[in-house]
């Protein structure tokens, strides 16, 4: 099964996402409140009860808009937050939410997405022109290297950055950036890779991260989803990257080949900071993920099993 050749995948997902994010405040009381003697069934239940479905347009925040698609399913910030919480993980309060499949039992694939928001403030774009794949390519490889002395202090296995899985590009008349990169363990440089598929929308104030979380196996055709959704992202009128005003608006400190470059290296080097985070949570946290898909996909199977019995009746 997917979710057990892809353990470290899941959990590396979140943590980078996590980047730079401080400890959030305990979540609004309208948030679904889960008792300590609920069956992790009952809870994923609950979760997945209050998931918006598509077809259907999505707020993301008072930024932009996402058309959600009929195939797919929304588990908002406070759902979202709750089921990384779940499995041993901290709240992002920059999380828009996460998406899945809509529910196929047993068959449903094993992708999903991780969404959110970083007010940078203004990305400059003219960099891109002067991208050399190679040399950021390296980059990351010698940041995830460095890092790894960081991971074996902590008893965290090192990894490596083989090669691009795609290597970055950026539409500077839509404003989007993709990149992605083939990440193993060093223990086992021939194995299957994990894969965090990273998409940009840029805006007036900040950008907005959609990250494919799969595998090797289907990242060929699960990224056509990616970019699909990454179309569906819309910025609200006033907040586009064409509306910027150079007088007032805030410029970033870095321009877009950080995203892919040094802030990237970071993040993969550390996994988001996942010494510190390994110190602070424990070894909980490094497994925090692996049954989100087991559990998730059981409960989708009780519940088609329920279906069908009733139908039966």
């Amino acid at each position: 099964m997917f979710i057990k050749k892809h353990m470290g995948i899941l959990c590396a997902s979140l943590l980078l996402a996590m980047s730079n994010v401080q400890a959030a405040p305990q979540q609004a009381a309208s948030e679904t409140v889960v008792s300590s003697t609920s069956s992790q069934e009952q809870v994923l239940d609950a979760l997945f009860k209050k998931a918006v479905q598509g077809k259907t347009t999505i707020e993301l925040g008072n930024e932009a808009t996402l058309s959600l698609p009929e195939n797919m399913v929304f588990l908002q910030k406070n759902e979202a937050n709750q089921l990384a919480e779940m499995f041993g993980n901290s709240v992002n309060p920059k999380r828009y939410g996460m998406i899945f499949p809509k529910e196929q039992g047993d068959k449903s694939p094993d992708w999903w997405f991780d969404l959110s928001y970083e007010e940078s403030g203004y990305i400059k774009d003219d960099d891109a022109k002067d991208w050399k794949a190679d040399e950021m390519l390296q980059n990351l490889k010698d940041g995830t290297e460095a890092q790894n002395k960081v991971r074996a202090e902590k008893g965290i296995s090192a990894i490596m950055v083989k090669d691009w899985i795609e290597k970055p590009h950026y539409d500077a008349q839509t404003h989007r950036l993709i990149w992605s990169v083939d990440v193993r363990e060093k223990s086992d440089p021939n194995g299957e890779a994990t894969v965090n598929y990273n998409t940009y929308a840029l805006g007036r104030k900040g950008y907005i991260n959609l990250t494919l979380i799969t595998g090797d196996k289907t990242i060929a055709q699960d990224k056509l989803l990616a970019q699909d959704l990454l179309s569906k992202i819309e910025f609200k009128e006033g907040l586009r990257y064409t509306d910027f005003n150079p007088t007032t608006d805030k410029v970033a400190e870095y321009g877009l080949a950080a995203l892919v470059g040094g802030l990237a290296a970071k993040k993969l080097g550390l996994f988001a900071m996942l010494g510190v985070l390994f110190a602070k949570f424990g070894k909980l946290l490094v497994l925090a993920l692996i049954p989100i898909w087991v559990a998730i996909k059981k409960l989708f199977s009780r519940k088609k099993d329920n279906e069908n019995h009733d139908n039966v009746e």
